[in-house]
């Protein structure tokens, strides 16, 4: 089943990860509404609540927020936002306008 609600980003990028296992950096690889989908290293299970700064190749702001991770799989790990990270809108209407490769719910 597939659980996306909105359109995912396929974006290149950098995201600091901070949890209960400590600090970690990973690649960004998509990023929606919602959450987004991060490599990293280390084992992060289900339901584990992380804090998150996301910086996008050629974007000038970065993103901190909070999410939970509701799937892991190979190195990936799928993160849902626990609330709309500040500036997410003006983020999403600036892949839009670079026409941005997305995949999704349409």
């Amino acid at each position: 089943m597939n659980r996306r609600r909105y359109k995912r980003y396929i974006v290149e990028g950098f995201v600091t990860l901070d949890c209960d296992l400590g600090k970690a950096n990973g690649t960004l690889l998509n990023l929606g509404q919602g959450g987004i989908l991060v490599r990293v290293a280390g084992r992060y299970r289900t339901a584990t609540i992380v804090s998150l700064r996301i910086q996008l190749e050629n974007y000038p702001e970065m993103l901190a927020t909070s999410g939970q991770v509701v799937g892991t799989q190979d190195g990936l790990v799928a993160i849902q936002f626990l609330e709309k990270p500040m500036g997410i809108e003006l983020l999403l209407n600036w892949l839009e306008q670079e026409n941005c490769t997305w995949s999704g719910f349409e």
